[in-house]
């Protein structure tokens, strides 16, 4: 009898592992589709400082933005920062120019979700 009970344990812990895969998958795929969309909309608002194209300078900036599920913003990091403040401050200002989002996928899981922003300030 216990090997049975062996063989069931097993195949559902195997479902159980493959039903994981396949949400984190989905998961993935909802947060790639959303980051892509929310990246387009904020660089259609994304302006290069005036004063730091005269003084030639580049930089990138990565924004890690949290957004709930209504789209708006609730926090904003810069988890990479550029050498110069006037490009850190253009990228801040294109996701506060761009806010509220939309609304984050209803299939998404949890109260809010967490999208990487790059930006690349090149002349």
């Amino acid at each position: 009898a216990s090997d049975v009970y062996k063989r069931q344990a097993t195949t559902l812990t195997t479902a159980t592992a493959d039903d994981n895969a396949a949400a984190d998958s989905e998961q993935e795929a909802l947060l790639k589709t959303y980051q892509s969309d929310l990246l387009k909309l904020t660089y259609g608002n994304t302006q290069y400082p005036t004063r730091a194209a005269e003084f030639k300078q580049e930089g990138v900036v990565v924004l890690s933005v949290k957004i709930d599920r209504a789209g708006e913003v609730l926090d904003v990091v810069e988890t990479t920062s550029a050498k110069y403040k006037m490009l850190n401050s253009a990228a801040r200002k294109a996701v506060k120019k761009t806010a509220p989002y939309p609304a984050v996928p209803a299939n998404w899981v949890g109260d809010d979700i967490e999208v990487s922003l790059p930006f690349n300030f090149k002349l």
